[in-house]
């Protein structure tokens, strides 16, 4: 039928030979060209969705960011209208001794100290860990007006650091003195960068990261050997009412924490808790932007970070939701749902049961904190008010008793984390 179709249309006949010829002939041009218009148009279409999804997918999205600090200059490149000082020059121009002078701030000034006041030799301070700026040492430092001398954690700067790390390495600086002080956020004591190698100086928390220190208890009761600390209901409550302290007080900076955890909560041998940890608060602060080179495993995430959706300090809640569990249980969360199937876990409405030494009133902060809608999760005022009640009501003699010894890597499989970080960590930044 289209053939006869197109036949009259060139007023032929059924046996013109010549009109049946046309006939393919236009059949030869005109099904090419529409196939490579269509997959023209499919092409660009893909193109258009991929460039779009990269772009969202590299800025961090949060609700209410007109109240965040104004959009800083990443310092890489120098605009031809840029009007700021020379802090900000052009990388591929520069040399690290250039880097070093250009990226002095004022704000340096309170934290500079001389480097004398360090007992530091190379070979011989201890060393903690490879950080991911160089490695991190423990050594001591000289108080400024008596003859008292105090333990101190340095981050030193790699030999082999890129122009752009010397740089944020220098920004670290600049965003402490933005947050300034705070009993339960780790401290930077003084930097010393007049010249290479170049150092942060933070605060020394006596008995490191809470996973870890939790671990020791446990492995301590179980022996019932040199037990340094009893882990009692009103320990857990006054942890986790120090860490909502340190969280709100990020909030009041317009910031989030982003990797809520216990592996993030250093522990001083009075007891205060101190988040620390603090790399995605300074992208944040920074830049506005998430690096995706930073990793939060998934079982802590909240699911709006799994699903690239805007995140706010609701996003902290459900993650200090998992870290009171961590604290209750000294395990991994979900350990019965691999990693990579959380997210439709959660959306089945599935969530962790009452631990078996947890009382009614934790596990409700717990669920709380584990809504799916941002919108009915706990607010940290609202944790910082259940929990203060919690402590005052919590028993403070009974120590809290974990069945098993940890090991690290079956550990590290559950959780879905790195086992290199669960050792000796002490992740300041």
């Amino acid at each position: 039928e289209a053939g006869r179709f197109g036949r009259s249309l060139l007023n032929c006949t059924d046996t013109d030979r010549l009109c049946i010829a046309l006939e393919h002939e236009y059949e030869v041009i005109i099904v090419p060209v529409v196939l490579i218009g269509a997959t023209c148009i499919v092409v660009s279409c893909i193109l258009w969705l991929s460039c779009q999804h990269k772009e969202e997918g590299e800025k961090l999205k949060i609700e209410g960011n007109s109240n965040l600090p104004p959009k800083k200059n990443l310092g890489l490149e120098r605009g031809p209208h840029d009007t700021c000082d020379n802090s900000y020059i052009v990388l591929h121009e520069a040399s690290p001794s250039n880097i070093l002078e250009a990226g002095k701030d004022p704000s340096h000034a309170q934290f500079e100290i001389p480097r004398e006041r360090l007992t530091f030799t190379w070979g011989e301070a201890e060393k903690i860990r490879n950080g991911t700026y160089g490695p991190i040492y423990r050594t001591k430092m000289a108080s400024r007006n008596s003859e008292k001398v105090n333990s101190v954690v340095i981050k030193v700067l790699r030999d082999s650091a890129k122009l752009e790390e010397i740089k944020e390495f220098l920004d670290r600086i600049k965003f402490h003195s933005f947050l300034g002080k705070h009993p339960n956020i780790v401290e930077l004591v003084g930097c010393c960068t007049d010249r290479f190698p170049i150092f942060h100086v933070m605060e020394d928390v006596e008995l490191g990261d809470l996973l870890s220190f939790l671990w020791k208890c446990r492995k301590d009761v179980i022996k019932m050997d040199e037990v340094p600390y009893d882990i009692t209901e009103k320990q857990v409550y006054n942890i986790a009412f120090q860490v909502v302290a340190g969280l709100e007080y990020l909030n009041q900076k317009k910031l989030i924490h982003g990797d809520v955890a216990a592996r993030n909560v250093l522990i001083a041998s009075n007891f205060t808790a101190k988040l620390c940890g603090l790399g995605i608060a300074f992208d944040i602060h920074n830049y506005q932007v998430l690096n995706r080179k930073r990793v939060v495993p998934l079982k802590w995430q909240a699911p709006e970070r799994m699903m690239r959706m805007p995140q706010t300090d609701k996003s902290d809640v459900w993650s200090f939701g998992i870290l009171l569990y961590e604290m209750v249980t000294c395990a991994p969360p979900y350990p019965e749902v691999p990693p990579e199937n959380i997210l439709q876990h959660l959306q089945r409405g599935q969530r962790m049961k009452s631990p078996a030494n947890c009382k009614s009133q934790m596990y409700n902060i717990m669920k709380q904190c584990w809504q799916w809608k941002q919108s009915d999760r706990l607010t940290l005022a609202d944790l910082r008010r259940r929990l203060d009640a919690g402590r005052k009501a919590a028993n403070d003699r009974v120590v809290l008793q974990f069945p098993e010894f940890v090991v690290p890597g079956p550990y590290a499989n559950v959780a879905g984390i790195a086992e290199s970080t669960l050792l000796a960590n002490y992740t300041a930044l």
